[in-house]
């Protein structure tokens, strides 16, 4: 039988989940995926709570084998990070998500949270398959039961999803969760039905897994023209791309969250037919939100924010791309763009600029040139399992032009007039780098 050995005087207070028994978390997974279904008076007893998980900084592993992320967490936990610190970590959660389409096996994310004193400036791992994981904004509800060892024979993840169905209670089965907290028990978590989650699909999710691979090779998602390399270490992006964007207004969208649902719904209106073109579209990744820092002379917020959308225009002339109709929504052209980028794992409830300070530094210790006062948040996958979603930190390397083709807010929801291409986005940038104090609740 497999079992990580804790040394008693070394990590007994660093890591949580002591002598942890490999062979049994295999054996819940393969228990948790057994399908039972039917409602009757024996029903397992009715022990379930609602609960949420807790906001903070994790760190996550995915697609390895248990021993392997059991193996990394240790080493994580006990000075393999750039900090040298003993980081204690918490209980191991184990997502796992039931294959879409073609896929033939199941995604499974390992997670551990962070001690929340990490919380701000969390040790970076010497390994690149564990990835800092911002889980930042809401989880969700979830419906939980704690189940012990003399029940592993008998339980299954469908036999809770039943229950909790015969109660009137409606989840969604596509990803579930488990969470270790000692070596007796197991806690299964599923998520809440809510009303975008109960939508039919009609692709499967984007496997952000690897942005390259997904973005080179041929799948259901169109992401922009983009070129991958390397400079002494960090990921450098040549990208050239047409975007849909909000119009950041002096004293308006001041917070990363109001701005990203104020224009959200304009940029996805776009998308389903509200362009001069009457044209529903499928809509493409990443999304990115653009932060700009502004001087306090040029009103009342700190910093602006756009939530952008790549527009996929390989079938359209570039004199007939559709505009759009929607007041605030701009159609752009962004060209000689390049990016340092910061791969992450996370669901930002911020801009993440403590993040990007930390990238920032990295690139003044290196003397690689960058733009001040501005970058991005690029997300590949929207709704679904909480932990390992790619999210990157954008810092352009040199000043793109960002020409605005057309917008919305003509008379009789028609665009207005075609701004002239030599128009381009001017920006206020300040000089430094340090980063911004942002709560993490």
């Amino acid at each position: 039988m497999l079992r990580m050995e804790v040394k008693p005087n070394s990590l007994k207070d660093v890591i949580s989940v002591t002598n942890m028994d490999l062979f049994r978390v295999g054996l819940c997974l393969l228990l948790a995926i057994t399908y039972s279904s039917g409602c009757s008076t024996d029903e397992i007893p009715k022990d379930f709570t609602k609960t949420t998980f807790e906001k903070g900084v994790y760190v996550s592993i995915r697609g390895e084998s248990l021993l392997e992320a059991f193996s990394k967490f240790k080493v994580y936990s006990y000075r393999g990070n750039y900090q040298f610190a003993m980081v204690h970590l918490g209980p191991l959660i184990v997502q796992v998500e039931k294959p879409c389409g073609t896929q033939k096996y199941l995604n499974v994310v390992f997670s551990r949270k962070i001690d929340d004193k990490f919380a701000k400036y969390p040790p970076q791992p010497f390994s690149k398959s564990l990835k800092i994981d911002y889980q930042l904004g809401t989880s969700g509800n979830f419906y939980s039961t704690t189940k012990f060892l003399q029940f592993f024979g008998t339980f299954t993840l469908e036999q809770f999803i039943n229950e909790l169905a015969c109660n009137n209670i409606t989840v969604q089965d596509k990803w579930f969760y488990m969470v270790f907290r000692n070596s007796f028990s197991v806690e299964y978590r599923v998520q809440e039905m809510t009303s975008y989650l109960s939508k039919k699909k009609s692709r499967c999710p984007p496997d952000d897994s690897n942005i390259e691979k997904l973005c080179t090779t041929k799948s259901d998602y169109s992401c922009p023209n983009m070129t991958f390399k390397e400079e002494y270490g960090i990921s450098v992006r040549n990208v050239s791309m047409y975007i849909v964007t909000g119009e950041p207004t002096t004293g308006k969208n001041c917070s990363f969250n109001s701005a990203r649902y104020t224009q959200y719904m304009g940029n996805h209106y776009y998308f389903m037919g509200k362009n001069s073109h009457s044209r529903r579209m499928l809509r493409t990744i990443p999304v990115m939100t653009k932060a700009i820092r502004v001087s306090d002379h040029d009103g009342p917020c700190p910093k602006k924010y756009q939530m952008q959308f790549y527009v996929n225009t390989k079938h359209f002339n570039e004199s007939d791309i559709p505009c759009p109709t929607e007041p605030g929504v701009l159609l752009q052209k962004v060209e000689h763009m390049t990016v340092y980028v910061k791969t992450l794992n996370g669901n930002p409830d911020t801009d993440m600029s403590q993040a990007k300070g930390r990238f920032t530094e990295d690139l003044d210790i290196l003397g690689l040139p960058y733009i001040k006062g501005v970058h991005y948040i690029s997300q590949y996958r929207g709704h679904g399992p909480l932990f390992g979603r790619t999210m990157e930190i954008w810092v352009e390397k040199t000043q793109p032009r960002h020409v605005t083709v057309c917008q919305g807010g003509g008379s009789n929801g028609s665009p207005k007039t075609t701004i002239p291409s030599t128009s381009e986005t001017t920006m206020k940038m300040t000089t430094t780098t340090e980063p911004m104090t942002v709560p993490l609740s």
